[in-house]
């Protein structure tokens, strides 16, 4: 069906509602606000509209992080004027569960229009630890079906509008993708109607005129910014070139959405007519064979010109499925272990299978092996090797026996770590070592195994497989894979991330999936990074909240921190179109803008953050898993690019190429690294470090050597939290060990944490990447770099200082000939800088043309 039939539809079809609740007063949530709070929740249990002409209870459930007395939940209602039209407090009984708790507001009272609903929490005394903000609307069905007609109309203009200008090749492709949005979602309001549900059709029928009208005022000749019609055409040939994928010879953002294993051909139209086109679909083994749907859904897809990714999920199966093959299932878990020997051989045969077929596609870029994969290696010729592996490790029983704590009188008595048989040995740290870090090997073993089978069948097609999102989660490697073996065996890095809209400090959960892929990247900066499940959404209910703002930003900050590819998994029954819209409507920015969004990823981290292997096995990973995400997140708000670096990277001797090396709460490091390490700390290189980092080696022994520190050591005190790490990259720029560079600081001069710039040079050409995370907007100076500049995303023109409004990024190309913007209060150097200037250490950089 045409774009132009399908508004037509959908105009006649709205008009065929019943009016059979036309008359009645209804009310219902609109919106919901992200919840601002730690450690405690609150659900409104209000699914659907009620009836606005008798009292309405209110249904609510709290929940808190632990028994609290005499705590107090107040809420209210008011107007769009600000008067208070309900009132109402409770005493509660905060519990690590939800509690229910009700109000009751006479809804018949008030006239129909918006209104506000508010929850406040407090523990004694009066301590504020929730908040959170629900729309109201009480309207008529008169009222809705005329904002249903309204919508359909502009629906109708703006299809009919948009298609005549793309057929010509006019114009920019937001409005024709706002378009397809409205129509879809005022489909989706006519079904939502038709079933009964009211305040479901009514979100999606506000939505639908307001993208109508923004698409409606786009498509209008000279009304969008010249930067939003340079847009390069698509096709279905991408290929991995370098560190990311590319198209004809120009780097290709492949952000698109997640369509599963459904493979429904009308699913590639959509996205399509949405702008994006790449998807991730799953290809599950088949019983016998690869069924005919797969090779009609590629030829459509390649007809349609979508870039596809393939993911061959083989732990895919249902338990009726799998039935069969009952030994592949891990008791404890209920998990397929894909390291049984069953579970193997059904994944060998599905690529031998499989691979040939997709290979044979000119749009398939890659294909996933397998996404998380559980493995859990066990039986006795699993144990007889790790013997020979202790054995050839360790002098003798006795030099066994001090390490692990043990009493062996003979080393058969040893056992693997899922026969938990003895805690002395097996709880102490050199047994957790040795154990894990030889499972880590077998993991690999598997890994290398399936890539060589990949080649062999498919050697054109690269391969990868996806790690879970949890290399910050405590005892995560006990049944991992090892992400940096990973990476450097298979032919892009891949995982599973997402991230919440919801967070105690920022507008959107930070660093969530930024340090996920940061840590990826850094670990293989030369390949693609992909996310086969990217997740912004959390539920598929109208609670969900998802803004066009958050959904855009989380796209361009994914894509900032490294990532190439990504399938955005969409909840069958999500509410939130607007997320949606700032999804694709990032992706096609990413687009638009590859070539420098490419020069900033490919730009090389000055501050490296030590992620450590030893110290992830030692006592679980705490402290240090939070450490380094700490570490990194402070960092980040410095200006300067900051990456992770591991043990096994510096004793390759990356650490030459450090500027400044930040050693987050750190317990343990190998033998290997730790030489390496003080040689560097105790140089005249930056260091930020705790004060009690590296007192153990990789087996959790106390070591007899310390390091002490050098000139440039700055130790972070306090809590180890982020702020600290932030104002220790305060500390090292007075070093002068990093380049002057365009960052965005207060009127004082000190960076803003929660405000993100950075800054890379693309031919001959200065850019600045700009994001405020924070949840008010900030006032932002320029420093060290011009006052002015094009934003390229938003086609506006910025001069500084600017105030900075949430969740609004920009990627502004300075303008040289601008002036600097010079912050209200001079710093005033102390003595130890000026006796810094006089040794000489402290470097002249390049002045740049502003400068002079």
């Amino acid at each position: 069906m045409g774009m132009r039939m399908r508004w037509a539809v959908a105009l006649a079809a709205m008009a065929l509602v019943s009016g059979a609740w036309a008359a009645d007063t209804l009310v219902w949530v609109e919106d919901c606000q992200p919840y601002a709070g730690h450690d405690f929740a609150l659900r409104l249990a209000w699914d659907e509209a009620a009836p606005g002409d008798v009292p309405i209870v209110l249904n609510v459930n709290v929940r808190g992080n632990d028994a609290i007395d005499n705590a107090y939940l107040t809420s209210a209602i008011s107007d769009t004027a600000g008067n208070t039209v309900f009132g109402d407090r409770k005493n509660l009984l905060l519990d690590t569960g939800f509690r229910p708790y009700s109000f009751s507001w006479d809804a018949s009272a008030v006239p129909n229009g918006i209104y506000t609903l508010s929850f406040s929490l407090k523990r004694p005394p009066a301590l504020e630890v929730l908040k959170q903000h629900y729309t109201l609307r009480k309207s008529t069905g008169d009222e809705l079906r005329a904002v249903i007609d309204e919508a359909a109309a502009h629906v109708a203009q703006v299809g009919q509008l948009a298609e005549t200008r793309l057929s010509l090749g006019m114009g920019s492709p937001y409005p024709a993708m706002r378009a397809a949005f409205a129509v879809d979602m005022l489909d989706a309001a006519r079904r939502a109607l038709e079933t009964g549900a009211v305040a479901r059709a009514a979100r999606l029928a506000r939505y639908a005129q307001s993208a109508a009208m923004a698409a409606l005022r786009e498509s209008g000749a000279g009304t969008v910014p010249p930067e939003w019609n340079e847009m390069p055409e698509t096709t279905a040939t991408v290929r991995v070139s370098g560190a990311g994928f590319a198209s004809e010879g120009r780097p290709r953002f492949l952000f698109g959405f997640h369509i599963g294993a459904s493979l429904a051909p009308e699913m590639l139209a959509r996205i399509v007519r949405y702008g994006t086109p790449f998807a991730v679909i799953d290809v599950p083994p088949a019983p016998n064979g690869q069924p005919e749907p797969l090779a009609s859904f590629l030829d459509e897809a390649e007809r349609q010109r979508v870039a596809l990714l393939a993911s061959l999920t083989p732990d895919a199966w249902t338990a009726g499925d799998w039935e069969a093959h009952k030994t592949a299932i891990d008791e404890a878990s209920g998990r397929v272990n894909l390291a049984d020997a069953e579970a193997r051989g059904i994944m060998e045969r599905h690529i031998t299978a499989t691979l040939p077929l997709l290979a044979a596609r000119g749009n398939v870029a890659a294909v996933c092996l397998a996404e998380a994969p559980f493995l859990k290696f066990r039986g006795d010729a699993v144990k007889k090797s790790f013997l020979d592996t202790v054995k050839s490790q360790y002098a003798d029983r006795a030099a066994l026996n001090r390490s692990w704590k043990s009493l062996f009188a003979d080393f058969d008595e040893l056992e693997i770590g899922w026969n938990y048989v003895n805690p002395r040995y097996q709880d102490s740290s050199a047994y957790r070592y040795d154990w894990q870090t030889y499972h880590l090997s077998l993991a690999a073993q598997w890994a290398e195994a399936m890539r060589v089978l990949a080649r062999s069948c498919a050697p054109e097609l690269p391969v990868m497989i996806a790690a879970p999102d949890t290399p910050f989660a405590s005892e995560e490697v006990a049944q991992a894979i090892d992400r940096e073996s990973l990476a450097a065996t298979m032919d892009a890095s891949a995982c599973m991330a997402g991230n919440t809209p919801g967070d105690l400090y920022y507008a959107l959960g930070y660093p969530q999936q930024m340090a996920i892929y940061t840590l990826l990247r850094s670990f293989a900066p030369d390949k693609p990074l992909v996310n086969m499940a990217l997740r912004l959404f959390d539920g598929d209910t109208w609670e969900t909240p998802c803004s066009f703002a958050y959904a855009h930003t989380a796209a361009w900050e994914a894509a900032m921190a490294g990532l190439d590819a990504a399938g955005l998994v969409v909840p069958g029954g999500l509410m939130r179109p607007e997320g949606l819209e700032g999804y694709t409507a990032a992706s096609i920015d990413l687009n638009r803008l590859a070539p420098i969004v490419t020069a900033f990823q490919n730009a090389p981290a000055l501050v490296r953050v030590l992620f450590s292997a030893s110290s992830k096995i030692y006592a679980n990973g705490d402290p240090h898993l939070s450490s380094a995400r700490f570490a990194f997140e402070g960092c980040s708000f410095a200006g300067y690019k900051t990456g992770y670096i591991s043990e096994k990277q510096i004793v390759a001797g990356e650490l030459k190429s450090v500027k400044v090396l930040v050693v987050p709460d750190t317990p343990a490091v190998s033998e290997a690294a730790f030489p390496m390490i003080k040689e560097y700390m105790q140089g005249d290189e930056c260091v930020i470090r705790t004060s009690t980092s590296i007192t153990f080696d990789e087996r959790g022994h106390s070591r007899r050597d310390i390091i002490t520190p050098g000139r440039r050591t700055i130790h972070v005190r306090g809590e180890n939290l982020p702020a600290e790490y932030l104002h220790a990259m305060d500390g090292v720029m007075r070093f002068g060990t990093l380049p002057r560079t365009p960052r965005i600081v207060n009127s004082f001069g000190y960076v803003l944490e929660g405000v993100k710039s950075l800054h890379v040079e693309h031919e001959g050409n200065d850019y600045l990447y700009l994001v405020n995370l924070r949840k008010t907007a900030q006032v932002c100076h320029m420093q060290h770099g011009p006052c002015a500049g094009r934003d390229l995303i938003g086609g506006r023109d910025v001069r500084f200082p600017v105030t900075l409004e949430p969740l609004d990024p920009m990627l502004i190309r300075l303008d040289p000939s601008a002036k600097p913007d010079k912050p209200k209060v001079k710093h005033v150097r102390r003595a130890w800088e000026r006796r810094e200037d006089a040794e000489g250490s402290r470097k002249k950089p390049v002045r740049r043309s502003w400068e002079r």
